[in-house]
């Protein structure tokens, strides 16, 4: 990682609990604006729609964010053909090749944006616990969890928090 990219990941973990002194509703979380790959930033409820979405976002710099890919993984792939969408938000990375080799490195299948730079304060409202931070969109609004999932979190997260019937696995 080069120095600056550092200096900027180490900036973005400091300010996230001091910026979550003002927290946003997590409903302000479908404001983000997100890039995929090298497109211009669009808002995320454009990319969202009315969900049903499970959005987590992860930096370069956090382990328990890559830790919980495999648990992301395959809750994409229990959930994708009930509608559920499974999106990582890359927080700190600062162009779409970084996010590209982040995706490939961690092993992330599922869909992967990155946060918008005029983006950054917001998002750290939004995570007043810092990371990793997984929001459950749907319809009628958006939930927070402030914890690294287990596959048994999201066996009874999915269906609770976007009004689901539980599948046959949960």
């Amino acid at each position: 990682m080069r120095v600056a990219s550092r200096v900027a990941a180490l900036a973005v973990f400091a300010w996230l609990p001091v910026a979550a002194r003002a927290a946003d509703v997590p409903s302000d979380l479908l404001r983000l604006r997100v890039h995929s790959g090298s497109e211009p930033a669009t808002p995320l409820s454009t990319l969202v729609g009315d969900g049903p979405a499970m959005v987590t976002f992860a930096a370069s710099y956090c382990s328990p964010c890559r830790a919980e890919v495999p648990v992301l993984r395959r809750a994409a792939a229990r959930w994708r053909g009930r509608g559920v969408r499974v999106i990582a938000i890359a927080i700190d990375v600062e162009d779409a090749a970084h996010a590209a080799a982040m995706a490939r490195d961690w092993g992330i299948d599922y869909e992967m944006y990155r946060l918008a730079e005029d983006a950054r304060e917001a998002a750290g409202r939004l995570a007043p616990s810092g990371l990793p931070v997984t929001f459950f969109v749907r319809r009628e609004g958006v939930s927070r969890v402030d914890r690294m999932l287990t596959d048994d979190d999201v066996g009874g997260l999915v269906p609770e928090r976007l009004g689901l019937a539980p599948d046959s696995l949960g």
